[in-house]
């Protein structure tokens, strides 16, 4: 499908800048534009190049203006303007003019914050019944009833409010004479209209089946979704299932699919998703009111709007950009993207784990690397040298303290020689017996010392004579002793 040009900063039918880009559907763009005399913005959506010249495509652009503009009520977006022949840069380019929003729909709302409490949902649930009320007194179904759909916006004052949105696939039940006639609400029979997983079974039927009860069935669903936190029908995959749930599964009580729904509550969504539309509620406003016993009453209390969310999002309307949806399986886009939500999410945690544990092994393995280059630019040590009898000094030097004695700190090899400094000799202690399993070391040199029950450990005095005998002090853990000295 052709891509709708962007139409920044340029001015359509003489009267409106386009300031920047809204969002785009299958069928349309939605811009925001400011006028150009009187510097009001509005939200202007003109349909996609490929679908500007479709007749049935036309017929739902006019029914989306014709439906909103004939319902008096502020909880309905406002069409003020509609063009179906103009030519821009001699090319078609329908539009509509709409009130400029600033909110966010329900949709987005739940997908930030995941539910809605009693509150909130009997706050919605309130303004909503009264758009559906006037639309079904004008003999109009929605017919696409869902999240998305649902505007929470600003209004003239700051306050929040509800609008319901997007009339471009509503159908007229009762003709009343201004809305009759070419291009009015009367769609083929046999057409399938709305989404997937918010269609009402009659409606698998065809368009024409729908009925003012065909809109109780959707709200039933969206309390469902806005209370729960998923979709009713989530656990289905693929479209044709989908269809067959719809029609034939019986409905499981919604407080088995989240325990934390009131008993009540399953009565009154049973009611309200009866298959047989004459089973459902008489009309909205009763349909509203039992919702608000099930729930125990609860003070309705306004969603709100954060500044901070106006900021992310900025000033945007929501405005019949959506798709038109018919019984095939390419509609099962939404159906499947919704129902596969779970199985995302454990597939993005487990990616997350997985990047988490590569950085970590990387971590490791760098580490690893600097300390094997840092051994590897590391000093050798001396290779050992034989033992070689040591020259007397003029004075019997003394070690250094030798290193602790302990078999699992002795070193291998002699370490290199230790800085000395004289000192007198301490005085002679009391020899003990050498163990019996001790072995004797002596230089490369030296005769065999037979060994002896006991000897003394001190150093001899300093300035021993020549040929004095010299003894080896069991403590000395390099095997060279001050006492060999004595030559």
């Amino acid at each position: 499908m052709e891509a709708q040009r962007d139409l920044t900063g340029e001015v359509v039918d003489g009267r409106f800048r386009v300031e920047d880009r809204l969002g785009s559907g299958g069928m349309g763009t939605v811009w925001r534009v400011q006028h150009v005399v009187s510097l009001q913005r509005f939200a202007l959506k003109t349909l996609a190049p490929a679908v500007a010249t479709q007749a049935d495509t036309m017929q739902r652009f006019l029914r989306e203006a014709r439906a909103a503009a004939a319902l008096r009520t502020r909880h309905v977006v406002r069409v003020t303007d509609a063009q179906m022949e103009y030519q821009h840069g001699g090319a078609p380019l329908p539009f509509l003019v709409m009130e400029l929003l600033e909110g966010r729909d329900l949709q987005q709302l739940l997908d930030a914050r995941g539910k809605l409490d009693a509150g909130e949902l009997v706050w919605v649930a309130r303004q909503l019944g009264r758009a559906l009320d006037v639309a079904h007194k004008q003999g109009i179904v929605h017919r696409d009833l869902k999240p998305s759909n649902v505007f929470v916006a600003r209004d003239e004052d700051g306050e929040p409010i509800v609008k319901l949105c997007d009339f471009g696939i509503a159908k007229l039940v009762s003709h009343p004479e201004d809305l009759t006639g070419p291009g009015g609400l009367a769609t083929r029979t046999g057409a399938l209209l709305g989404t997937p997983m918010y269609l009402a079974p009659e409606l698998l039927r065809g368009a024409g089946a729908a009925v003012p009860a065909t809109d109780q069935w959707s709200l039933g669903l969206i309390a469902f979704r806005a209370l729960a936190g998923w979709e009713y029908f989530g656990q289905v995959r693929g479209f044709p299932e989908l269809v067959l749930t719809i029609a034939n599964d019986p409905l499981v009580p919604p407080s088995q699919r989240a325990p934390a729904l009131p008993a009540a509550f399953d009565a009154w969504f049973a009611r309200s998703c009866a298959r047989t539309p004459g089973e459902r509620w008489p009309d909205v406003p009763a349909q509203v009111a039992a919702l608000e016993v099930a729930m125990a009453r609860p003070a309705p209390r306004p969603v709100a709007l954060s500044a901070q969310a106006d900021a992310d999002d900025g000033t945007r309307a929501r405005v019949a950009a959506s798709e038109e949806t018919t019984l095939a399986p390419q509609v099962a886009v939404a159906a499947r993207a919704r129902a596969a939500a779970p199985t995302s999410a454990r597939s993005t945690a487990w990616l997350t784990g997985t990047v988490a544990w590569a950085v970590a092994a990387i971590v490791v393995l760098a580490w690893l690397g600097v300390r094997a280059t840092a051994e590897r630019n590391a000093p050798a040590a001396p290779a050992p040298q034989a033992a070689t009898p040591p020259v007397a000094p003029p004075q019997v030097p003394r070690l250094a303290p030798p290193p602790d004695p302990s078999p699992r700190a002795a070193p291998a090899v002699p370490p290199p020689p230790a800085v000395v400094e004289a000192a007198p000799a301490p005085a002679p202690a009391r020899a003990e017996p050498k163990p019996a399993h001790a072995k004797r070391r002596r230089p490369a040199a030296a005769k065999p010392i037979p060994a002896e029950p006991a000897r003394d450990t001190a150093a001899p005095a300093a300035g021993a004579p020549k040929g004095a005998a010299c003894q080896r002090s069991a403590e000395c853990a390099s095997g060279r002793c001050a006492a060999e000295t004595c030559l």
